[in-house]
């Protein structure tokens, strides 16, 4: 408002026009990159292939088998991601069948045989789990 417009201290009083050239400068000069280093940090691999392996292994003995037990208890969460996508390719062959009785129920999974493990490896696609880091 105008009746306060003079209380308000000049902030550009005292600057000239080095100030602003230096300001400038000091905020266009290029940072530098930061470089995190996780050579020390072990890469988690996991391999989509292998996993539709045991889960083939696992159901062709022929009772049918909730996710939760294909995974186990002991799986980290890559795992377990791998895990789903074997089985969904194992699904997209045609070599299990996958049922779940209600919404965000557990998920069944019964072999069929209408595939082979090698047909089913062979036109899986391989998800990467890690990128190798240019040093």
């Amino acid at each position: 408002e105008s009746q306060f417009v003079n209380l308000a201290p000049d902030l550009l009083a005292h600057v000239g026009i080095d100030d602003i050239r230096r300001a400038a400068e000091v905020a266009l000069e290029p940072k530098p990159q930061p470089v995190l280093d996780t050579s020390h940090v072990a890469p988690i691999v996991a391999s989509v292939r292998d996993a539709i392996v045991e889960i083939a292994d696992r159901l062709a003995g022929g009772a049918p088998a909730s996710f939760e037990d294909l995974c186990g208890r002991d799986h980290n969460r890559i795992e377990v991601v791998v895990r789903f996508l074997a089985l969904l390719e194992l699904f997209k062959a045609g070599a299990v069948d996958l049922d779940q009785a209600q919404r965000f129920g557990a998920i069944r999974a019964t072999w069929t045989g209408h595939a082979s493990i090698e047909d089913v490896v062979s036109e899986a696609e391989e998800y990467t789990t890690h990128e190798e880091v240019a040093p």
